[in-house]
């Protein structure tokens, strides 16, 4: 079977491909590092829309589930029904 691409693979892409934004590191909070201003988080919404098929809605928008790729990855995948199987797959790549 066909494993898929981690989500925080995809999402350092949209950083970098899409925004030209070169992440940090996946747990590096990119509100306080400046990595992320008003825009380009728009745009990043906007992005992670598009390339995961999920609608964000903005009146629940909670900014401490996109302070990092991997808290962004983890919003993605429940967003997808999928939020267990990343975390697990999160836990076993980190050890």
């Amino acid at each position: 079977m066909h494993e898929r691409a981690l989500p925080v693979d995809r999402i350092k892409a949209i950083f970098e491909k899409r925004l030209g934004i070169l992440v940090p590191g996946v747990e590096s909070d990119l509100f306080a590092a400046g990595t992320l201003d008003s825009l380009s988080f728009i745009n990043l919404l906007l992005h992670l829309e598009s390339e995961f098929g999920i609608s964000i809605p903005l009146e629940k928008l909670d900014l401490g589930q996109f302070s990092t790729v991997n808290s962004i990855a983890v919003y993605v995948c429940e967003m997808q029904g999928e939020n267990a199987e990343y975390r697990s797959r999160l836990a076993s790549s980190a050890g």
